[in-house]
């Protein structure tokens, strides 16, 4: 029913707080909404009404349960355009005022109330008794001097109506309402503007209309916001993060006297990840409906080489940006859509004793990989490409020598996509995480093996001999790579409703051999064990070369000085 590639609908108010599976890792988009929306958000999407039914006028009120409202931030024609539905499902009557105000004279909001004068009493009895469907808990949708701001649209409970035929009045008296609690279902989504719209003008006097239909245009009112360089680009269909951005010899945690102390010798991502959505509904409070989202990935990678310095055990999450990359669209007067992309590095370390040492990888993500995620039926959620990531190992340095350790160091990328209400008091968020890679090295001093530390019982090396005389500080690193795709978010009205959370991919990496170090007590270094043997066999036949040559100079001696006596 509400399916077409969008930016996203409906999470109703994204995640006050999205799930521990999200708020572990990093910034919700909720948050960075808000703080963003103080100097401006990326797009603003005001108040308007399609052309075509601007010239669909009725001839008398009537009262509806469903609403399809229409924002819009550009004009028809402009391929950057872009407009949203907010569709509304109502068990009370609702009116949705301009679609009737040619039919008025006067609509005047005031704070308590709103006056509805007419031309004549025309139809009085039944505008009357249309009008009273509203009475003791009737909804009205305005965007009207005083009863909004320019831009907006907004939502009144009706309480009780007075009529007066003598002045052709009718006053609703009015009480500000919020769109979540008032509203069965709410959907948003975003579409391309492929035909007219017209910004609402917000009357306060509308006399009857001739039949002229306005042509579209931006307004000359809007607010004058100082907006931060975009961080990802929008069109109705397609939404591009582009991920190049770095740390380099970036402190991250720890002072110079804690016991813990991370520096990004360089954590920097690189690529673009496109996303394609279709709408979010929320069926309040119950269940969502829709809901899919696609990412792919173009030239994606990432390269985390960590300077750490720590004692004992510990589990450090870490965000790899500062400031999250955020793009959001304001739908002025009800909320704001987002998304947020915020990569995380977890690292986990345990080992006996104290060390210092870099580690790290780099990972080259196969072009156009893709991710399907269906929030309503995970089982259809699909991943290609992405668990064929190539990982290049950084190689381990340490000043000390230990006798085990266990180190994981993972990146997650986390992608954030919602809706949240201006009013906070709901709240759906979606969420999904890929952790790529998940990267575990075990250290563990070895004793009695060749330079690819295989027990020397079990070695076919040809250097047995030399590898016992020399690799007395070996160590092996064993590796495992993993990766896993999840999704998390909430449901919640007025914070109640039930957190959603589950994983629907998860692999192994193959192929990822060993590697066998010695610890050279000299330079305090850890050197591959394949070079200290070959190394020690250059070396071995160089001093061979010259004994070699010195005795045969020595014999040369002794045979000119026996000559000689």
């Amino acid at each position: 029913m509400y399916a077409q590639p969008l930016l996203i609908a409906l999470i109703s108010l994204l995640c006050l707080q999205v799930s521990s599976k999200l708020t572990g890792y990093g910034q919700t988009l909720s948050k960075a909404l808000r703080e963003r929306s103080v100097g401006g958000l990326d797009r603003e999407l005001q108040a308007a009404t399609k052309d075509a039914h601007l010239v669909k006028r009725h001839e008398s009120f009537f009262t509806v349960t469903y609403l399809e409202l229409s924002y819009i931030d550009g004009t028809f024609g402009d391929p950057q355009s872009l407009g949203a539905y907010v569709q509304c499902n109502s068990s009370v009557p609702l009116l949705l005022l301009e679609d009737f105000e040619h039919l008025t004279e006067i609509i005047n909001c005031e704070p308590g109330s709103i006056t509805i004068s007419l031309p004549s009493n025309d139809n009085w009895e039944a505008t009357d008794g249309t009008l009273r469907e509203l009475e003791r808990g009737g909804l009205v949708v305005t965007s009207h001097v005083g009863c909004n701001s320019h831009g907006e649209r907004s939502l009144f409970r009706i309480g009780n109506i007075t009529a007066d035929q003598v002045h052709s009045s009718i006053v609703l008296d009015a009480v500000p309402a919020t769109w979540e609690a008032s509203f069965t279902s709410i959907a948003v989504k975003m579409y391309p503007i492929k035909e007219k719209h017209t910004l609402r003008s917000q009357p306060k006097l509308r006399v009857r209309q001739d039949d002229a239909v306005p042509t579209s245009t931006r307004s000359n009112n809007r607010p004058a916001y100082t907006i931060s360089e975009p961080t990802a680009t929008s069109t109705a269909d397609v939404n591009t993060f582009n991920l190049t951005q770095g740390l380099i010899n970036k402190p991250l945690i720890g002072s110079a006297n804690s016991s813990v102390q991370v520096t990004c010798k360089n954590c920097s991502t690189f690529g673009t990840l496109d996303f394609s959505f279709t709408s979010f509904v929320w069926n309040i409070p119950k269940d969502l409906e829709g809901g899919e989202i696609t990412v792919v990935a173009n030239s994606m990678g990432a390269r985390v080489e960590l300077l750490i310095n720590v004692t004992g055990n510990d589990t450090l999450n870490v965000p790899l940006f500062v400031v999250p990359l955020l793009y959001g669209i304001a739908v002025k007067g009800i909320g704001a859509v987002g998304l947020l992309y915020a990569p995380t590095v977890h690292v986990e370390f345990a080992l006996n004793g104290s060390i210092t040492f870099e580690y790290g990888f780099e990972i080259n993500v196969p072009d156009k990989s893709r991710l399907f995620i269906d929030m309503t039926d995970p089982k259809n959620s699909t991943i290609q490409g992405f668990d064929e990531t190539s990982i290049t190992e950084i190689p381990f340095q340490a000043s000390v020598d230990v006798n085990k350790a266990v180190i994981d160091v993972s990146l997650r990328h986390q992608i954030q996509a919602g809706f949240f209400f201006d009013s906070v008091s709901a709240s759906i968020g979606m969420g999904v995480y890929l952790d790529l890679p998940r990267y575990r090295a075990e250290f563990e001093k070895v004793e009695g093996v060749d330079e690819n530390c295989t027990t020397l019982a079990m070695s076919q090396s040809e250097n047995k001999g030399l590898a016992q005389e020399l690799l007395t500080n070996a160590y092996n690193i064993t590796p495992s790579v993993n990766w896993q795709v999840g999704v998390a978010g909430e449901a919640k009205l007025f914070g109640v409703g039930p957190d959603i959370g589950f994983a629907f991919g998860n692999g192994t990496i193959d192929n990822l051999p060993s590697t066998c170090l010695m610890f050279n007590q000299t330079s305090k270094t850890y050197v591959d064990a394949k070079k200290v043997i070959s190394d020690a066999k250059k070396n071995g036949a160089s001093r061979s070369d010259v004994r070699k040559g010195a005795m045969v100079w020595l014999a040369l001696v002794s045979i000119c000085v026996i000559l000689a006596t």
